[in-house]
């Protein structure tokens, strides 16, 4: 079964079959989706209403998809961002004028999901770095297998040391 999501006429389906008092697992068989769909979508609204789910399921829906940042403030923010400050400095001004403001991550992951906005980061970076890349120090020499062949052959005398 591949991932589909319930529609308003499956919903009908649905409580027609409910209504008629058919097992949930018939019921999960005719409409082609898990038992456990089909028990949590009932579970929904109580008594099952196939109008008032499907609204309640676009009600949660939109609730999800809702901007992170309020407009005013991402405003705000841009704003800021095109004066060269950075979004550690931003949030610090918010906090210390007492406006709500969302936190240097939120800032760093909108900007970083509207590419424009990356060119008034101070390093430019148009996406973020990964970060095992900043853990690890890069190697100072190179490996004895990488050596040249003149400096296999090179004899090195010791400095006699008093």
């Amino acid at each position: 079964m591949c991932y589909r999501r319930f529609t308003l006429p499956l919903r009908y389906q649905l409580q027609a079959l409910h209504q008629a008092q058919h097992p949930i697992c018939a019921i999960a068989k005719q409409l082609g989706f898990h038992r456990t769909t089909i028990r949590r979508e009932l579970a929904r609204v109580c008594p099952y209403d196939a109008e008032l789910a499907h609204d309640h399921a676009h009600d949660g829906q939109a609730r999800r998809h809702r901007p992170r940042i309020l407009e005013c403030v991402w405003h705000s923010i841009n704003e800021q961002l095109k004066l060269f400050h950075s979004p550690e400095q931003i949030v610090g001004r918010h906090q210390f004028e007492g406006q709500g403001c969302p936190s240097v991550e939120r800032i760093y992951q909108d900007i970083y999901a509207h590419p424009k906005l990356a060119q008034y980061l101070r390093r430019g970076r148009s996406a973020r770095r990964c970060r095992s890349s900043r853990r690890h120090a890069p190697l100072m020499w190179t490996s004895i297998t990488q050596r040249s062949e003149a400096a296999n052959t090179r004899q090195e005398t010791l400095p006699s040391g008093g």
